[in-house]
């Protein structure tokens, strides 16, 4: 195979941490099955298959990615037929770590039960079980909320309970304790909740203030930048901009001062200069024009979005302390309830000899670090152990992992020196399972691209050797428009586009169409109708005319296994 540069880097920087930004068809795979292969079987310095860690997210991934590594294998004994240590590691491959993280952790903890004063015959409890045994906790704690009888129970009860119906507070309950789990210390994670409540921060200083202000800042200066075109514009038409441009000058010089209010002002200022915006009156102009609708559309969107601003600036100073007050009391009532639903439901679990995915990872950390209360870690004799036996730690699809997940990578690495984390931020699909891509972008931002040797480092593999220009292009166009660091967690610059590398014979048709179908909006069902036979007549006729693929043997005619129909639900 055919490396590109930044291919022979990801495969070949050994000496360190490495952050490989994968795009999708950049040969991700590939590359850490060579990067494996050339470990073992480097002429200097040669590790074993069992010296690396090898984790991903599903068990198909994994079985792959142990495939691809005994048949590289396979080639290379084909090559060198008396090389005894590269048939050692064929024969060492079934007892290679390679496998989910899940898997990795449920293996770790049943061989250290006795550490753990545990019964090693526990059972995995599936969704179904574990449904009902979070229904069953959440109920017992709610009974013993309303009986609780304090002033915060109550308070909590009314916020959250309504029409005597208190799934909502269930779901809250459950929500909370989830979000917890994904955190290496998850009890100091609960006592960090309550903390904003009781500051002695003004409005602007506390984290919704913080936010609100941000928000808004950003709003306005997009307003503004508005603005600002369309006094460009207004230049092209001098009738126009006579009548036009002393508002559209009053208005600039609102949002300038506005900008510096929510800059430099109090929060009871920022209130007071949102919540008083007064325009100008736009000067009569009889005549019609696109140039006079887009202005005049451009003015009332930034209108809308400026009025829209009032509703975050609800609260003056003294209001957002009494709420404070509060509130600090129902907060430290709702934290205490989540600790009671996580020891009924452990209670639970434990009662039917089971465990969650959860339990698991927080029993293996149990097993390598000791929390200190500044939120740092010791290493487990255990731990420290088992790092001198890896030579390196290789996760996959790293973007998926969550805190708790990256502190057991850092508690079996050598001080972090000798991870290798392949992950593309832009296919993070875990969030509902906790999830935080933000480990990956903020590893991605803090590294220095890999020139020679220097680590840690990152290499970005942005060359897609699967589709056409006309894809890659379209799909560019597309993210580079929507993406960003607010709205999908990453700028989509020049590292993110996707380059294509794939060579295909030129076409006639077109890479990328966008069809456009309109269907009834109140029928649902007539819909998908449509929708499915104007697909299946789209395919037909591509089929029928005799439409071409390209794969690795050649270019042939389209079956119907080379389409594929993604949805955003099977509904």
């Amino acid at each position: 195979m055919k490396w590109t540069p930044d291919q022979l880097k990801a495969i070949n920087a050994t000496d360190g941490t490495l952050l490989v930004s994968a795009a999708a068809g950049s040969g991700k795979t590939a590359v850490l099955v060579e990067r494996v292969i050339g470990r073992i079987t480097a002429s200097v310095n040669p590790c074993g298959i069992e010296e690396l860690l090898t984790v991903t997210f599903t068990k198909a991934a994994a079985g792959e990615m142990r495939q691809r590594i005994s048949e590289a294998l396979t080639r290379c004994i084909e090559q060198n037929p008396r090389d005894e240590r590269l048939r050692r590691q064929q024969l060492m491959l079934p007892f290679a770590q390679i496998s989910t993280i899940d898997s990795f952790c449920n293996t770790l903890v049943r061989d250290n039960f006795h550490l753990l004063n545990i019964n090693p015959d526990y059972r995995i409890l599936d969704e179904g079980d574990l449904s009902i045994l979070r229904a069953d906790a959440s109920e017992k704690v709610i009974e013993d909320l309303y009986g609780d009888g304090s002033e915060a129970a109550l308070a909590l009860i009314e916020l959250l309970i309504q029409n005597n119906d208190d799934r909502l507070l269930s779901e809250y309950i459950i929500k909370i304790h989830n979000e917890s789990q994904a955190y290496p210390d998850p009890s100091a994670w609960l006592d960090a909740l309550a903390l904003p409540f009781n500051t002695k921060d003004t409005a602007v200083k506390s984290v919704w203030g913080k936010v609100i202000i941000e928000y808004a800042l950003k709003a306005v200066r997009f307003c503004l930048k508005q603005n600002e075109e369309a006094l460009k514009e207004l230049e092209q038409d001098e009738n126009l901009k006579e009548k036009y441009e002393p508002a559209f000058i009053s208005d600039k010089n609102l949002l300038l001062h506005l900008v510096g209010v929510l800059e430099k002002g109090s929060w009871d200022e920022a209130v007071g200069a949102v919540k008083n915006l007064e325009y100008d009156r736009l000067g009569s102009f009889r005549g019609e024009s696109l140039l006079k609708e887009r202005i005049k559309g451009t003015r009332d969107e930034y209108k809308n979005i400026l009025g829209s601003l009032a509703k975050h600036f609800c609260a003056a100073e003294d209001e957002h302390r009494e709420d404070l007050e509060y509130l600090s009391p129902i907060v430290e009532k709702l934290v205490e309830t989540v600790r009671g639903f996580e020891r009924e439901f452990s209670r639970l679990k434990k009662e039917a000899n089971g465990a969650d995915f959860s339990d698991v990872l927080h029993m293996a950390l149990a097993l390598l670090v000791t929390f200190k209360p500044d939120g740092s870690f010791e290493r487990t004799p255990l731990a420290r152990q088992m790092s001198k036996s890896y030579r390196e730690i290789l996760v996959d699809e790293y973007q998926d992992v969550n805190k708790a997940q990256d502190c057991l990578f850092e508690a079996l690495s050598k001080d972090g020196q000798n991870l290798f984390l392949v992950g593309d931020v832009k296919q993070c699909i875990y969030r509902f399972r906790q999830a935080m891509p933000e480990i990956f972008t903020q590893r991605l931002g803090a590294l220095p691209l890999y020139e020679d040797k220097n680590h840690p480092a990152r290499v970005i593999l942005g060359t897609n050797f699967r589709s056409r220009k006309g894809v890659t292009g379209f799909a560019n166009l597309v993210f580079g428009q929507l993406m960003s660091k607010d709205v999908g967690e990453v700028d989509y610059g020049r590292e993110e586009a996707l380059v294509p590398g794939a060579v295909y014979p030129d076409s006639d048709l077109p890479e990328t169409q966008l069809h456009i179908i309109e269907t009834p909006e109140e029928n649902a069902q007539e819909r998908i109708i449509i929708q499915a036979r104007y697909i299946a007549e789209l395919i037909g006729n591509m089929i029928k005319e005799g439409l071409t693929v390209t794969d690795k043997k050649g270019t042939r005619p389209a079956e119907y296994r080379d389409f594929c129909v993604l949805m955003r639900s099977v509904q």
